[in-house]
């Protein structure tokens, strides 16, 4: 807790504010509204290419909200296969 930025006011981090960036939904079984799953990496040259600026570009889009959960729930992260930077 003591790393939330405004903790020393009583900021804490909470469902509204938190999210898991992960390949698996298993660790976000208590919290699977704030998933923002992303495929698996193995380091073949099959894998969809663009994924980490896609998921720079939702999260940018995350901070600007006042409940990330709501907001993941509503508006799952996908991969776009026509993103291009």
């Amino acid at each position: 807790m003591a790393a939330h930025p405004e903790a020393r006011s009583g900021g804490f981090w909470n469902q509204t504010n938190t999210v898991l960036v992960d390949d698996s939904s298993e660790k976000a079984r208590s919290e699977p509204h704030n998933l923002l799953q992303i495929p698996e990496y193995d380091g073949m040259a099959n894998e969809p290419p663009f994924v980490l600026p896609q998921v720079h570009d939702y999260i940018n889009e995350l901070a600007y909200q006042t409940d990330v959960s709501r907001y993941i729930r509503k508006n799952p992260f996908k991969l776009d296969a026509k993103y291009r930077l």
